[in-house]
């Protein structure tokens, strides 16, 4: 009975153990994706910013 309920104990950590690791993997895939559209936009914005400031300079 001990061991069963060991086994089952260690079989539940290893599937919550991957997981997590595969939350946490998602995880950082889309925060790389979230980082990359938002510097595109970002650099989109100063380009346009930049854009903007220079044509109300001249």
């Amino acid at each position: 009975m001990y061991l069963k309920s060991a086994l089952l104990c260690k079989i539940k950590n290893s599937l919550y153990g991957d997981f997590i690791f595969i939350i946490d993997f998602a995880n950082s895939f889309i925060t790389e994706i979230y980082n990359k559209i938002l510097f595109r936009v970002d650099k989109k914005n100063i380009f346009l910013r930049s854009c903007f400031f220079l044509k109300h300079k001249f």
